[in-house]
């Protein structure tokens, strides 16, 4: 039986990534394909149908119960507020490393200049 569960799955994820040019793991709607997963779980000769709800049941608490994987923002408000928020904290962090750096090369003048000065006094004395 577990020769058979394995042939099934391997013949079901030959079919799926031969089914729609193009949508293999690498692209394609992921909820598209793995309805296409579970019809071809439903569809295994030789598992008997509880089985099968076993083996689904399985996979969907593997999941969390969240099949449609990947689902797009469907407000484009909320996508370019997540864009502008990753921009603005970007330019933020890269502002406060500049303004760190320049407050640590006028900090190092600074001492250089104040140690100049000690030289100069222990010459005079």
């Amino acid at each position: 039986m577990d020769g058979d569960l394995l042939k099934g799955l391997q013949d079901a994820l030959k079919e799926n990534s031969e089914g729609a040019p193009g949508e293999g793991e690498a692209g394609g709607d992921p909820a598209a394909s793995i309805d296409k997963f579970l019809e071809s779980i439903q569809n295994m000769a030789g598992m008997s149908e509880e089985d099968k709800d076993k083996l689904i049941q399985g996979l969907s608490a593997l999941t969390g119960n969240k099949l449609p994987i990947g689902k797009p923002i469907e407000d484009p408000r909320l996508e370019f507020l997540v864009l502008f928020g990753t921009i603005s904290l970007v330019i933020l962090l890269l502002a406060l490393i500049g303004y760190k750096l320049y407050k640590s090369s006028l900090d190092k003048e600074l001492r250089r200049e104040q140690k100049k000065l000690l030289k100069e006094q222990k010459k005079k004395k």
